[in-house]
């Protein structure tokens, strides 16, 4: 019984483990290559992962133009979440003037 069990698991998740297993290496390639440009890359959710693949692709495919769009509009991204962060951290702890 437990070998069947393992087995109907194995068929309904292998492709699901094997996508998995393809967007880490991806996401490893990814950090790597902005690495080499000086660029940090820390993907908190799927939104950033998504402008990440379009520069990533687009440095790939050499198309200047939607990398550099794509880097705007993440940069830009980035700014608002630093504003919140730091917004929200004098909210809970006023700074002492």
């Amino acid at each position: 019984m437990k070998k069947n069990v393992e087995e109907v698991l194995h068929k309904k998740y292998h492709k699901k483990l094997e996508k998995l297993n393809a967007y880490k290496e991806k996401l490893k390639r990814m950090q790597m290559t902005f690495r080499e440009y000086g660029v940090g890359c820390v993907i908190k959710d799927e939104w950033s992962y998504y402008q990440i693949e379009i520069i990533y692709e687009s440095i790939l495919c050499k198309d200047k133009d939607t990398a550099a769009m794509a880097a705007k509009t993440h940069i830009d991204n980035q700014k608002k979440a630093i504003i919140r962060q730091i917004r929200l951290e004098n909210q809970k702890n006023p700074p002492v003037t």
